[in-house]
């Protein structure tokens, strides 16, 4: 089974980002989905595993805005879920934005689609898409503090949200 941590909009706020690695144990890799880079690579250093993270629009970094995470490359096994799509999600609208998103996967040839900006939790399919937003840390909207877990084995993709005391 691949683990993987997520987690987005920590906002620099590297206290309450901390509290995700006890709740995620042992993690294959880390996704951060922007607004909070700097507390992205730290995280994936005390997790000792990759770190895949793309800017947010408070980001000062000139990073990636989306990129597409081939699984086989954190493992030599096969997943029925090949490839995962990170981005920050700023870039749609409101009203639309998880069915663009799952759009956006499908072109990509990604089964999941990880996303940030809204500090909300999601997870949700969409057009056969699994669109998973882990939520905040740091600044919470209409919901509590958050960060989120995938799991993959070869047959199927769990996601959940686990909450940051």
């Amino acid at each position: 089974m691949l683990r993987i941590g997520v987690i987005s909009d920590t906002h620099g706020n590297f206290t309450f980002a901390s509290k995700a690695l006890s709740l995620w144990g042992k993690i294959d890799c880390l996704l951060h989905a922007g607004d909070g880079i700097k507390e992205a690579y730290e995280l994936g250093r005390l997790a000792s595993c990759p770190v895949y993270a793309v800017s947010g629009n408070t980001d000062n970094a000139l990073s990636l805005v989306d990129e597409t995470i081939e699984l086989k490359d954190l493992r030599d096994e096969e997943f029925k879920i090949e490839k995962i799509l990170l981005t920050h999600g700023h870039q749609f609208s409101p009203e639309t934005r998880e069915i663009k998103l799952a759009e956006l996967a499908k072109r990509r040839g990604a089964q999941v689609v990880v996303y940030g900006h809204t500090h909300q939790p999601y997870n949700q399919s969409r057009l056969g898409v699994l669109v998973f937003n882990p939520g905040s840390p740091f600044r919470p909207r209409f919901s509590e503090r958050s960060c989120g877990i995938l799991e993959i084995d070869d047959k199927k993709i769990s996601a959940k949200h686990l909450k940051i005391p």
